[in-house]
C-alpha cells in the first residue's frame, strides 16, 4: 500500500530530520482500568480497522505498508513505547494503560488526531459496553458497520495538478535559535480550565477557545522574549475533511493557519488582537482557500515525488521542506474538538495529546465532561515560558489547575531496515 500524498510528506522528511513522528491520546478514567476487557475490546477494535494493521517496509525508491496479521500489542506501562519494532508487532499503533490511564500511540505519518479519533471511540465503547453495559454506538464506528471506502480515501488524490511557484516566507523568531533556549529535555504540562467558564471569556472577547489560547501563547511568548529582530508566527491546526467532503478518512488532512505576532500588533486591545485572530481563523477555514492552500501542497508532493526516483533523495527533499516549516513557525495550537460521544463520557475523567513540538512550542487542546484540557509540549527545560503563559491566564482571570508534569512519552517509531 502506497503512502498518501500528505502522508508521503511527513513520512519522508521526519525519517530525514530524525524526529519522530508520532503521538499519544491519553485517556484518564475514573476507574481503574480492567487489563483483560480492554484486551477484548481491543481485538473488536482492531478487526473493525483493517486498514491500520500494517507494517512499514521499504525499497530502494519508496516507503510503503503491507498488511500485518500479528494481533495490536496492549502493554501495562506508561512509559514511552517504540512502534514498528518487535515490541509492538513491527505495527504502526497500539495501546498501553496503567492504573486509571489508556494510552493510544499512533504513528502520524498514517494518520491525524482526526483520523485515529474514530478508532480511540470504538476501542472505548467496546470497553465501557463490557465493563459498564453502555449500548449507546451512536456515531461509533463498530463492527455492525460497514468500512466505507470513504474511510480510506485521500482527499488530496481528488485535487487537480497547478504550476507551482514558491513565494518568500517571514522568517519567525525561534525559541532555540533566536530566544536562547537549549534543546535538550522535552517536557509535557497537563492543564485543566473549566469549559464554562473559558468560553465566556472567550465569548466576551469575541473569540473561540483554539484561537484564544494561541493569543495567549503569543502574548506570554513577547513577554518572555521582549527582545527580539523577527516577529512571533504562530500556526493554528484545521481539520480539511469537511472543506474537501471526505469526513470519513483517516489519511492526514491539515492546513495551518498562520499568525503573526508584530510589534504593531501587541499594541492594540486583547478582544481587538482576538476579532483579528477570528477573521484570520475564517478566512483559512473557507472552502475555497483550503481548496486552493490543499492544491498546492498536493501538486508540491506530487512534483517532488516524481522528480526524486530513490528514497534518500524523497528523504532529503522532503526533509528540507519539514525543516524549512518549523524554522517558520514560532510556536503552534491544536484543537482536536470537543468530545462527541455522550454515551461515553460519564466513565472519563479527562483527556489530553502528547505529540513533539519540533524545536518549538505546542499545545494540544482537547474538551470533554465541562474541561478544557491543555498539554503544553516544549523541546526544553527551561520553565519560563510556561510561567508566562501560566500569568497571561492569571492576569485575565483565568482558573487553572496543572495536573501533572512529565517527560516525553510519545512513542519512537523505527525506521524500516
Amino acid at each position: 500500500m502506497k503512502l498518501a500524498n500528505e502522508n508521503a510528506c511527513f513520512t519522508y522528511g521526519f525519517f530525514d530530520s530524525g524526529i519522530p513522528f508520532t503521538y499519544r491520546l491519553v485517556i484518564n478514567m475514573k476507574d481503574f482500568v480492567d487489563g483483560e476487557i480492554l484486551e477484548v475490546a481491543l481485538r473488536k477494535t482492531e478487526r473493525r480497522y483493517p486498514y491500520f494493521s500494517v507494517r512499514m517496509r521499504k525499497s530502494d525508491s519508496e516507503y510503503f505498508y503491507e498488511p500485518n496479521s500479528a494481533p495490536i500489542v496492549l502493554l501495562n506501562t506508561d512509559e514511552q513505547i517504540t512502534l514498528n519494532s518487535a515490541q509492538t508487532n513491527y505495527h504502526i499503533w497500539a495501546v498501553c494503560y496503567k492504573d486509571n490511564k489508556i494510552f493510544i500511540d499512533f504513528y502520524h505519518g498514517m494518520a491525524d488526531g482526526g483520523g485515529s479519533g474514530s478508532l480511540l471511540a470504538t476501542l472505548l465503547y467496546y470497553y465501557c459496553n463490557i465493563r459498564y453495559g453502555v449500548t449507546d454506538k451512536n456515531g461509533i464506528r463498530t463492527l455492525e458497520d460497514e468500512i466505507l471506502p470513504e474511510e480510506t480515501i485521500d482527499p488530496l488524490d481528488n485535487l487537480p495538478r497547478i504550476d507551482i511557484s514558491l513565494d518568500d516566507t517571514e522568517k519567525a523568531f525561534s525559541l532555540l535559535k533566536d530566544g536562547g533556549e537549549i534543546y535538550n529535555c522535552s517536557m509535557n504540562y497537563e492543564i485543566i480550565l473549566s469549559e464554562n467558564a473559558f468560553v465566556k471569556f472567550t465569548s466576551a472577547n469575541d473569540s473561540s477557545p483554539g484561537t484564544m489560547i494561541l493569543l495567549l501563547l503569543n502574548r506570554a511568548i513577547d513577554a518572555h522574549y521582549p527582545n527580539r529582530n523577527k516577529p512571533i508566527i504562530s500556526t493554528y491546526d484545521i481539520n480539511c475533511r469537511p472543506m474537501l467532503n471526505s469526513l470519513y478518512s483517516y489519511q492526514n488532512c491539515i492546513v495551518f493557519a498562520r499568525f503573526v505576532y508584530s510589534d504593531r500588533f501587541k499594541k492594540i486591545p486583547l478582544t481587538m488582537q482576538a476579532t483579528i485572530y477570528r477573521g484570520i481563523t475564517f478566512l483559512a477555514s473557507d472552502e475555497d482557500n483550503v481548496i486552493k492552500n490543499m492544491t498546492a501542497l498536493a501538486s508540491t508532493i506530487e512534483d517532488n515525488l516524481e522528480k526524486n526516483p530513490s528514497l534518500e533523495d524523497k528523504k532529503s527533499v522532503f526533509g528540507e521542506m519539514i525543516r524549512e516549516n518549523f524554522s517558520n513557525r514560532t510556536a503552534a495550537v491544536s484543537y482536536v474538538g470537543k468530545w462527541r460521544f455522550t454515551s461515553l463520557s460519564k466513565y472519563i475523567d479527562s483527556s489530553f495529546v502528547h505529540v513533539a513540538p519540533h524545536g518549538s512550542v505546542m499545545i494540544e487542546v482537547t474538551a470533554i465532561n465541562g474541561k478544557i484540557c491543555l498539554s503544553f509540549l516544549q523541546d526544553f527545560s527551561d520553565e519560563g515560558l510556561f510561567k508566562d503563559f501560566l500569568a497571561q491566564m492569571e492576569t485575565h482571570g483565568i482558573k487553572y489547575e496543572v495536573i501533572r508534569k512529565t517527560k516525553p512519552d510519545m512513542p519512537k517509531f523505527l525506521e524500516p531496515k
